[in-house]
């Protein structure tokens, strides 16, 4: 990396002076003192030779691979044509030759231009830009590693903030559904079947709307008896179960907290939630004790919440793959909140069984 800021700062310079006076040439690698003469305007003037002359002025620069330092050397009398001078004349000289009208009474003045100054000193702007290009990367590197700090002590926090807040309005919704109680069940029930429809939704805005993959190659697709469309395949099984950051495991991961001791077995539930497929009670959780069920459908909570939640998975996440992590950090903190009044056991395999079969559902009757 120091290589490349090193190779930039070059370039830079070499860049700058090469755009800004063409004429020049290569400036980098040179070495010992390289003279110029610009023109200031023609004159009636003759050199010894009868050769054409005109008043200009000299730049001296020394080099030493870049321009170390430069000097305004005067007037001079350029030959046409030609990158060669002669020395300016005494004053006697210059006052005789402008009575004659052979030079400009008076003089003209001249400004050493910006390009001189910048190829002149191009060295010492080598080192500006370097030391600049120094300064940035130290930043960034400091910067990195303590965002690296962050991550590894505190993993996805800005998903856990935006989660909370996910979680505190839902609470506040089915609170006001439910004469001011919380009903534990339509909770973890309608943020399950928000993660479940993020599964596929993110597959789509990743994979299909940016042309990667076609819709036939990311899922298959089933039509039931009904007419409905169903969606299923590996990468919602991915996010759902298999991803190290899927649904699944993120909730896992807080199992033994919890002292949950019968995990949901992962493919009993996919095989669960196939064969309701196109049977009227698809998307109901299984009762445990037969008391255990929403006060909503799943796709119902899918249908209120997914368009009040998108425009915040949008603002949060860096891509669509954040926005089923968010969701299930979501699910973590319900079944959390709510241990004492629903078992977590119980909570987290209503969480899949939900996100199981919201995933699949037919995403143009919702979005």
């Amino acid at each position: 990396m120091k290589k490349i800021f090193l190779l930039l700062s070059l370039i830079s310079v070499i860049f700058i002076t090469e755009s800004a006076n063409a004429k020049k040439g290569m400036i980098f690698g040179k070495f010992g003192e390289q003279v110029e003469i610009h023109k200031l305007q023609d004159i009636s003037l003759k050199g010894p030779n009868k050769e054409k002359l005109f008043l200009g002025h000299v730049v001296k620069t020394q080099y030493f691979l870049l321009g170390l330092y430069m000097e305004d050397a005067g007037y001079a009398l350029g030959i046409e044509n030609s990158d060669s001078y002669y020395n300016f004349p005494n004053e006697d000289k210059v006052k005789y030759f402008q009575s004659k009208n052979l030079l400009p009474n008076p003089l003209p003045k001249y400004k050493i231009k910006l390009t001189d100054y910048l190829i002149g000193y191009s060295l010492l702007i080598a080192f500006i830009i370097l030391i600049i290009w120094a300064i940035i990367y130290s930043k960034i590197k400091n910067r990195n590693k303590n965002h690296a700090i962050n991550q590894k002590t505190e993993p996805h926090e800005n998903l856990k903030l935006a989660a909370k807040g996910i979680t505190k309005n839902l609470i506040d919704d089915i609170r006001a559904k439910n004469n001011g109680k919380v009903h534990p069940e339509s909770l973890i029930t309608s943020i399950s079947a928000l993660a479940g429809f993020a599964c596929q939704m993110a597959i789509r805005e990743e994979l299909i709307k940016k042309n990667k993959i076609t819709e036939e190659q990311a899922f298959v697709k089933t039509i039931t008896d009904d007419g409905n469309i169903l969606y299923s395949g590996d990468l919602l099984n991915e996010l759902l179960f298999t991803s190290p950051l899927s649904i699944y495991n993120i909730n896992l991961a807080s199992s033994k907290s919890l002292n949950i001791q019968n995990i949901p077995d992962p493919n009993e539930i996919i095989s669960h939630v196939s064969e309701s497929i196109g049977k009227k009670d698809y998307g109901i959780t299984r009762a445990i004790d037969g008391s255990n069920q929403a006060m909503d459908l799943p796709i119902n909570y899918v249908k209120t919440y997914w368009k009040e939640f998108y425009p915040i998975l949008e603002n949060v996440c860096m891509s669509s793959a954040e926005w089923v992590m968010l969701l299930a950090y979501a699910i973590q903190r319900i079944i959390n909140l709510g241990k004492n009044a629903l078992a977590p056991e119980t909570a987290f395999k209503i969480a899949m069984e939900t996100a199981v079969s919201m995933s699949k559902i037919d995403y143009k009757k919702v979005s």
